[in-house]
């Protein structure tokens, strides 16, 4: 006996020589998937367009999609087909958005209402048609959520590192211990110069392609942190959601990168405004600053693969010095990169 394929995919993906039947209605799902298979007697596959009426997501067409061979009527009636599409749809339920954060596009299950539409406000969507949709449970921590869509990407290199994208295309490592000042750099770096986020508090780097993944989390702002904004670029980011979340958009890079760092710092604990102080550090000193916070240790060639990502450029230990002092450094130092 043949099997039916079920699968979901967005409209633009099918090819536009199937023949379609399209609807604003699943209650009239069962009528045409009839008429499709009288009609697809001559045809290898049709496919069916519902169009959700979800106030979140209506741009989304949910289609799906039947595909058969001739002689499969040999053992499938109308009626059994009638149950299995009515079976997929009663599964689904109601359509939820979609988003996505590094390779990984979900749903997310069981949200209460209220925070559901606060995620539409911080977390990016799909560019393209996700082949594979996961479902995140959680109830209404974005915390929790966001470590959970981390744990997903199995087999990456993660550091806790800020990870930017200069102006003039200079990939900058900043890592360093929670509390070090990473995120709050990369979001002043993003806001007032024009600089593009591809990770804001820990960056994924695939081994396997040797490209770091664009992974636009929301920014977490701690205590203090929209003061210390205005007073060093006159700017602080709008809106604050839940008090504590900013959303990426605008701010983040578009594509993924190769994991070849032009500049790579190592924050230590930031002191006393005037007390910056800059150290370089080899390749393999820098790597070594990282195994306390990162997987290297986890794989016994991760560190020296990583040796190669920080190799070709320039590394720096910044221990001390206010936001401004800090931004005015990698600054000065990115722009001498470019000679």
């Amino acid at each position: 006996m043949r099997a039916i394929a079920f699968g979901f995919q967005r409209l633009c993906r099918l090819a536009p020589a199937e023949p379609c039947y399209r609807q604003s209605s699943p209650k009239l799902t069962p009528v045409i998937v009839l008429y499709a298979l009288l009609f697809g007697m001559h045809t290898r596959s049709f496919r069916i367009d519902i169009a959700p009426s979800c106030a979140v997501c209506s741009y989304q067409i949910l289609v799906l999609r039947i595909e058969f061979t001739a002689d499969i009527f040999e053992s499938l009636e109308p009626q059994t087909a009638r149950v299995m599409v009515e079976f997929e749809h009663n599964r689904l339920g109601d359509p939820k958005a979609i988003y996505t954060l590094g390779r990984i596009s979900f749903i997310v299950k069981s949200a209460d209402a209220a925070f559901e539409r606060e995620l539409a406000r911080l977390l990016p969507r799909p560019r393209v048609t996700p082949d594979t949709i996961h479902e995140v449970q959680t109830g209404s921590d974005l915390r929790e959520l966001i470590s959970d869509v981390l744990g997903r990407h199995t087999g990456c290199l993660w550091i806790d590192a800020a990870c930017l994208l200069s102006p003039h295309g200079k990939k900058v490592l900043i890592s360093g211990h929670s509390g070090a000042g990473k995120s709050t750099t990369a979001l002043a770096l993003a806001l007032r110069y024009g600089w593009k986020v591809l990770a804001e508090d820990v960056t994924l780097i695939d081994p396997q392609t040797n490209t770091v993944i664009v992974f636009a989390s929301p920014f977490s702002l701690k205590a203090g942190t929209l003061e210390q904004l205005r007073e060093s670029i006159s700017m602080s980011p709008d809106p604050v959601v839940f008090g504590e979340w900013v959303s990426m958009n605008g701010m983040s890079a578009e594509d993924e990168c190769s994991a070849d760092f032009d500049l790579s710092f190592y924050f230590g604990e930031a002191g006393n405004p005037g007390a910056v102080e800059q150290f370089a550090c080899t390749p393999a000193e820098y790597t070594r600053l990282l195994l306390s916070c990162s997987n290297l240790v986890h794989d016994s060639g991760r560190p020296d693969r990583f040796v190669e990502y920080v190799g070709s450029g320039k590394c720096y230990k910044i221990v001390g010095g206010s936001l401004p002092e800090r931004l005015n450094l990698i600054l000065e130092l990115a722009k001498c990169q470019l000679g």
